[in-house]
């Protein structure tokens, strides 16, 4: 039997305002977390806060396919509220964020 499965990578950075530390990390916490991991699709959703600096996270991610990670966004604005024109992130969570950076979204497809 042939056929084709697509896994979406993604590793992503942000670094978060300064003084907003500990707000960040209760609804990374409490809501981003949880609300990735529930949804159908999700395989891995980790994030990394490298021990030198507090306000950087990396958030590395397995998905089943782009629409799992589309779905993800949907509930994200769902739950914290909209999000502006051409921002993917509702606005709740972009208030905490000073810098990102989308350092991996990579498709990968398998055969077998």
């Amino acid at each position: 039997m042939l056929y084709c499965s697509e896994v979406i990578t993604i590793v992503y950075r942000i670094i978060v305002k300064k003084g907003k530390e500990e707000e960040f990390k209760t609804l990374k916490d409490k809501i981003l977390v949880p609300l990735a991991t529930s949804l159908e699709g999700c395989v891995i959703f980790f994030p990394l806060s490298p021990y030198e600096n507090k306000r950087e996270f990396i958030f590395y991610e397995i998905w089943r396919n782009e629409r799992a990670v589309e779905n993800y966004y949907k509930e994200l604005i769902r739950v914290l509220g909209k999000n502006s024109p051409g921002k993917i992130f509702p606005d709740k969570l972009n208030s905490f964020i000073e810098k990102e950076e989308d350092i991996l979204h990579k498709e990968i497809a398998k055969t077998k």
